[in-house]
C-alpha cells in the first residue's frame, strides 16, 4: 500500500506538472507576441509533450481541447509518469473556463480563466473538484509570459517553423523566485507550443528548479496512451510434464 507521504509526493508532482502546463500557454494578441498561434486548437485536438524537470525526463503530458459545455471551453491536462518514483501512474486535470473565453485566441494562458478544476488519478479515480479558496490561490500563481515576451528569431524546431521568444518574470514568495525562460511557438499545432524551457532562481542566484517541454506529437481524436519504461516481466519457464500415474496392479 502506498504510504501517505508517497501519495502526497505524487499529488504534488502531478499538481506541479499540471500548473506548468496550464501556465505555459500564453495569450494570443497580447503585448510581446507577433501574432496569434492558437487557431488550430479546436475541440478534439491535442498536443503531447515530454516533460523534463531538474534534468529528469519522467513524464509525458498531454493537453487536450475537450468539447465545450454550456458555452464554456474545457481543457484537459493528462500527466503519465513513464519512469521514476511514480512510474506507471497518471493524473488528470480538467479545466472548465469562464463563459466567453476563446481558446482559439488564447490556448496557452487558459489557467487564469479557470472557473472550475476537477482532478483524478490512478489511485483516486473519483473526480475531486478543487475548492474555491484553493482555486483562487492557484490562479494567483498562474504566469503571464506574453507580458514580458521578447521576440528572438524564427527557427526550425523538430521540423516546424517556430517563433522564438525569451521572457523573465517574478513570482511572490519568501524568498521570491525569478523565472527566466524561452518559448518556441507555431500556429500549425494545437495549443501553439513546440518547446518551452524555464529556470526558477532565488534572488541570490540559487536554482530552485528548471524544466523543459518538447512536443512529441499532436493530432485530432483520442491521444495515444504513452508507454512506460518499465521492464517487461520475465517469462516463466515452461513446466515439466507431470508423469502419468501408474494404475495399481490387481
Amino acid at each position: 500500500m502506498t504510504s501517505a507521504r508517497n501519495r502526497f509526493s505524487f499529488l504534488a508532482a502531478s499538481a506541479l506538472v499540471s500548473i506548468l502546463m496550464a501556465g505555459t500557454l500564453t495569450g494570443a494578441g497580447a503585448t510581446g507576441f507577433q501574432k496569434a498561434y492558437f487557431g488550430a486548437t479546436k475541440p478534439g485536438t491535442w498536443a503531447k509533450y515530454t516533460m523534463t524537470v531538474d534534468a529528469k525526463t519522467e513524464s509525458v503530458c498531454t493537453s487536450s481541447r475537450l468539447p465545450d459545455e454550456k458555452g464554456r471551453a474545457r481543457v484537459r491536462v493528462r500527466t503519465d509518469f513513464t519512469s521514476g518514483a511514480f512510474q506507471g501512474t497518471w493524473s488528470l486535470s480538467d479545466y472548465t473556463l469562464k463563459a466567453g473565453y476563446s481558446v482559439e485566441n488564447d490556448a496557452l494562458d487558459y489557467g487564469k480563466a479557470t472557473e472550475s478544476l476537477t482532478m483524478r488519478s490512478k489511485t483516486a479515480t473519483k473526480p475531486l473538484k478543487m475548492k474555491p479558496d484553493m482555486l483562487k490561490a492557484m490562479l494567483k500563481q498562474m504566469p503571464d509570459y506574453a507580458s514580458t515576451a521578447v521576440f528572438v528569431s524564427t527557427e526550425t524546431v523538430s521540423g516546424k517553423a517556430c517563433d522564438h521568444y525569451k521572457y523573465s518574470q517574478k513570482h511572490p514568495g519568501s524568498p521570491e523566485q525569478i523565472e527566466t525562460g524561452e518559448l518556441w511557438l507555431s500556429d500549425t499545432v494545437p495549443f501553439g507550443l513546440v518547446r518551452h524551457r524555464a529556470v526558477f532562481k532565488e534572488p541570490s542566484g540559487k536554482v530552485v528548479t528548471e524544466y523543459e517541454m518538447n512536443l512529441m506529437e499532436s493530432g485530432t481524436g483520442a491521444a495515444p496512451e504513452p508507454k512506460t519504461n518499465r521492464p517487461a516481466p520475465a517469462s516463466k519457464s515452461p513446466r515439466s510434464p507431470t508423469p502419468a500415474k501408474k494404475s495399481a496392479s490387481r
